[in-house]
This record gives C-alpha cells, structure tokens and sequence, in this order.
C-alpha cells in the first residue's frame, strides 16, 4: 500500500528494496574537493547510516547520518565538479548528496543507477520528515 506524504507517493516496499540493496553496497565514483577521483562503495551500514570507503583501502571508511543529508542535487552543481577530475564527469551520471559538513560528489555508472539512487535516497529522506 502507497501512503501520500506532500504530494509524494510513499510505498514501503520499494524503501525496503532499496535499503536491502544499498545495504550489500554499490560502487560509485566519487569527486572529491581537492581534485581527485576515487571508486567507492557506498552502503547503508544501518538504517541512519550511510558509510563509504575508497575500494580497496579499508582505512578509509567514513560515514554520515541520513538525517544531516539536506539536499540531494542532480548533475554537475557543486564547486567540486568545476575543478580537477570533476570537470570531465558525466552531467547525466552525477549526484550529490550535501550536507552541511561534507559534500558527496558521485557518478553512477548508468543513468538508471543514478536515477535509482537518487529515487532511494528521495524515499529514505522524505522518510525523516523532509
């Protein structure tokens, strides 16, 4: 059953797909401030927590909480896409997920990843109330 939240269709059951999806972890690119790209996966290590760590270094894992994530932003918006590596990632492949801390700037590998990434995170958001 769908429930309406502000003129969006809620269904619980795709929230749940896409939570035991992200949950096994997704690999993205990810463009970071100083230039640099990195391939990364991407997973809900709870259902408040989005973790990332660069492929391969396991050192370098960090997290944040769904509920800092204050917007979500489609194509190449942010200053890290303008500079470095970033200049050249794909508008239609990339995201970013801001919040007022760190920003992160990802490309999808297709364009229905990207559009289902950005769709779950929608559903998890507009869960918190936002």
């Amino acid at each position: 059953m769908m429930a309406k939240n502000e003129g969006y269709l809620f269904d619980p059951q795709l929230r749940d797909t896409f939570i035991s999806v992200i949950a096994e972890g997704v690999l993205v690119r990810r463009y970071s401030p100083d230039g640099s790209l990195n391939q990364i996966k991407l997973w809900m290590s709870d259902e408040s927590t989005l973790t990332w760590l660069v492929e391969g270094d396991f050192s370098s894992e960090e997290s944040v909480s769904l509920s800092d994530i204050v917007k979500i932003e489609l194509g190449k918006t942010t200053d890290t896409f303008r500079v470095g590596a970033g200049a050249s990632a794909i508008e239609e492949l990339s995201f970013s997920l801001i919040t007022h801390r760190i920003t992160l700037d990802l490309e999808a590998s297709a364009r229905m990843e990207r559009q289902a990434l950005v769709e779950g995170f929608t559903m998890l958001l507009r869960g918190l109330g936002r």
